[in-house]
C-alpha cells in the first residue's frame, strides 16, 4: 500500500485479485455506513483499477511504486462516481471472472474503453 495525499495505491498479483477486493471493499464500506458510521454523511470511495508493470524497490518495505499504469488507475480514480469502481479495458478482458460490469460509452482513458463495475 502506498497513501497519495487522501488516497491509496494498492498493488496485487493480478485483475481478479485488484477487483475481488474492490467489491469487497465496497461491500464492507456500505455495512459501515449502515450499521457504524454515526456521521450524518454516509464514507464514499471512487476507486480506479489498472493493469500492467509497475517498478518499486522491492528491498523497502513501503517502496514509491512509478508507472503509468498507476497514473491511469488515478484518472479513473478522478472520473469515477462516489461508490463507483471503473476499470479499463485490458483490466476487464484479463479477468477470468468479468460478470457485473458493464461498459461507460462516454469515457475513455488512454485509447481504451471504460467499465464500471453495477452496484
Amino acid at each position: 500500500m502506498n497513501r497519495a495525499g487522501d488516497g491509496a495505491i494498492y498493488i496485487f498479483t493480478d485483475a481478479d485479485q485488484a477487483v475481488s477486493a474492490s467489491k469487497n471493499f465496497m461491500i464492507r464500506l456500505d455495512q459501515f455506513n449502515k450499521e457504524t458510521n454515526t456521521l450524518q454523511s454516509s464514507f464514499k470511495v471512487r476507486i480506479g483499477l489498472n493493469t500492467g508493470e509497475v517498478l518499486a524497490n522491492a528491498t523497502q518495505k513501503h517502496p514509491d511504486v512509478l508507472s503509468q499504469v498507476l497514473d491511469i488507475a488515478g484518472h479513473l480514480q478522478k472520473q469515477a462516481e462516489a461508490g463507483e469502481v471503473l476499470i479499463t479495458e485490458s483490466t476487464f478482458r484479463q479477468l477470468i471472472v468479468n460478470q457485473g460490469f458493464r461498459p461507460r460509452e462516454e469515457l475513455k482513458e488512454n485509447n481504451e474503453s471504460v467499465y464500471s463495475l453495477e452496484k
